[in-house]
C-alpha cells in the first residue's frame, strides 16, 4: 500500500519553527520514501534531510528518464549503463523553511503488519515528541468517526442551558450568539 497523507503545516508559509524537526524524523521510518512539496509551482520528491532539519534533498520528478529494457518474458534489465543514467549527480538541496506549506507525506508498507508497524513508529514519534516538545504531524485514529450521529438533541440541550443561565441579562452582556 502506498500511504499518502495531505498536510497543511502552516497558513501562507511553512511553519519551520514548529514543523521543521517532526517532518525531518519521518524520513527515519523505514516505510517513508518522502514527500512531495516544494514551492509554488515547482513541485520536488523529497527523499532525506540534514541531521538538524534545517535543509531537505530532493529529485525533481519533471526530469524525463529512458524505461529500462525489457529482456525475453518481459523481464526488466538492469544494466549498469541503465543504472548509470537514473544516478543523480546534483540532487536539489532547499532550506526547510523555504517549502510550501501544502505537501503530502508518502509511505510503503508491504502488508498489514508493516502498517501496525507504522502506526506504532509513529505512535512512538508522538510520545517522544510530546516528552521534548515537538509537534505531532498528523494523528492515525483506530476507527472512523461516526459522521452519522444525532448531534441535533444535544444541540438543543446546550441552547436550552445557554438560554436558561442567560435570564435577566442583558443582550450587550452576551459574549458569543450560539448559531
Amino acid at each position: 500500500m502506498l500511504l499518502l497523507v495531505p498536510l497543511r503545516l502552516g497558513l501562507k508559509t511553512f511553519n519551520a519553527e514548529v514543523y521543521r524537526q517532526p517532518l525531518a524524523h519521518t524520513f527515519a521510518l523505514h516505510q517513508s520514501v518522502g514527500f512531495v512539496g516544494g514551492t509554488p509551482r515547482h513541485a520536488l520528491w523529497f527523499y532525506g534531510a540534514s541531521s538538524d532539519g534545517t535543509k531537505v534533498y530532493g529529485l525533481d520528478p519533471h526530469t524525463v528518464q529512458d524505461s529500462p529494457r525489457r529482456g525475453e518474458n518481459s523481464n526488466v534489465i538492469l544494466s549498469d549503463e541503465y543504472l548509470r543514467s537514473v544516478h543523480c549527480m546534483y540532487p536539489s538541496t532547499m532550506d526547510m523553511s523555504r517549502i510550501d506549506p501544502s505537501l503530502a507525506l508518502a509511505f510503503y508498507c508491504r502488508d498489514r503488519s508493516d502498517f501496525d508497524d507504522l502506526c506504532r513508529s509513529l505512535e512512538g514519534m508522538k510520545v517522544e515528541g510530546k516528552k521534548c516538545g515537538i509537534a505531532e504531524l498528523f494523528s492515525v485514529a483506530d476507527a472512523a468517526p461516526d459522521y452519522c450521529a444525532n448531534v441535533s438533541s444535544a444541540m438543543v440541550e446546550m441552547y436550552d442551558d445557554e438560554s436558561e443561565s442567560e435570564i435577566g441579562k442583558s443582550d450587550s452582556d452576551e459574549e458569543y450568539i450560539m448559531l
